[in-house]
């Protein structure tokens, strides 16, 4: 067993190992358990594959760029397409042959906060990627936050998941 399968199977959260090809190298078991992706089905999947797409400015090109850990919210997409904000902290890792890796530890913010029949907000298309993304900046920061629209429109959900 390597170094960075001891480190992957000592993780409690959901934890990634990401390749600087921008690959993924490795995920938990408590990954599948949150995300409902199997770490085989990972294993060489494109690094930004719980995003729901590659971002513009992608955080594991900038981490392998700079190598500057870091920290940061934003929603990530589940194997059924459903968002959950996530706290991120990602981090240099080292192997045996002092080859360097991205590993990224998971914190879900919306696990049990509501209760299993109450609605959520879903959806894939880029503008509720974009709203998503946008709800999730927002929530990361102390500001408060106006929320208005047409009456039906989503805000009491846009609400809710920016508190949890």
């Amino acid at each position: 067993m390597t170094t960075l399968d001891r480190l992957l199977a000592a993780q409690r959260q959901p934890f990634l190992i990401l390749a600087a090809e921008g690959r993924i190298h490795a995920a938990n078991a408590a990954l599948e358990r949150a995300f409902g992706f199997s770490p085989e089905a990972l294993a060489g999947a494109p690094c930004c594959r719980l995003d729901g797409e590659t971002p513009p400015e992608c955080r594991h090109r900038r981490f392998f760029r700079d190598l500057e850990p870091y920290v940061e919210t934003r929603p990530l997409i589940d194997a059924g397409g459903a968002p959950h904000l996530v706290h991120i902290q990602g981090f240099p890792l080292l192997d045996e042959s002092g080859r360097i890796y991205l590993g990224e530890s998971l914190r879900l913010l919306d696990a049990g906060a509501h209760a299993p029949d109450a609605p959520v907000m879903r959806g894939r298309s880029e503008p509720m990627r974009r709203l998503l993304r946008e709800l999730a900046q927002a929530a990361a920061t102390e500001a408060a936050v106006l929320l208005h629209g047409e009456t039906g429109s989503g805000k009491e959900l846009a609400a809710d998941f920016i508190h949890r």
